[in-house]
């Protein structure tokens, strides 16, 4: 019995050991665990933390795509308004170039008719000069042959006198 007594105890004191390994373990198991959890929490902050910055970049992404697509809907409408207007200029340019052509034409056949008159002019002028000459000639004969009328009247209207003076004389 001593035996058995001794068995007992020694059987208790071993099953108090185990319940204190147990015990231990589950100290260590819960602190492993709890370990493990503060590193999940850990894990899990990071990656909360991660995904509301990826949160907050894809925002600001689409918002920026978005500006990024209304720019370039602007880009495109301005793109759009260019080339109309490079049109129009391309067609105002066509018309100012045939008006500049046909103005060049214009002024070449007006070169030739201030070119024709001009030489209708000079020898206009020739005449002009020509009949004046002939005038101032002209002019200069009638005035001579003016003159030697005045002096054959008076020559005359002298021999007239004389005439009548001998008419007198012998009457």
């Amino acid at each position: 019995m001593v035996k058995l007594s001794n068995l007992e105890k020694q059987k208790s004191r071993l099953q108090s050991e185990v319940e204190v390994l147990i015990i231990d373990l589950e100290k260590k198991r819960l602190e492993q665990v709890e370990r493990f959890n503060i590193e999940l929490k850990t894990r899990l902050d990071e990656t909360t933390a991660l995904y509301e910055q990826t949160q907050r970049d894809l925002r600001n992404k689409q918002s920026e795509l978005q500006r990024t697509v209304h720019e370039l809907d602007k880009t495109r409408e301005q793109k759009d308004q260019l080339t109309r207007e490079n049109k129009k200029l391309a067609d105002d340019l066509h018309d100012a170039k045939n008006t500049v052509g046909e103005l060049t034409r214009r002024l070449h056949e007006l070169e030739i008719e201030l070119r024709r008159l001009e030489n209708e002019r000079e020898e206009l002028a020739a005449a002009y000069k020509e009949a004046e000459a002939g005038r101032k000639a002209e002019e200069q004969r009638s005035q001579r042959l003016s003159a030697e009328l005045s002096q054959f009247r008076h020559e005359a209207e002298k021999r007239l006198a004389e005439k009548d003076e001998e008419i007198e004389a012998i009457r």
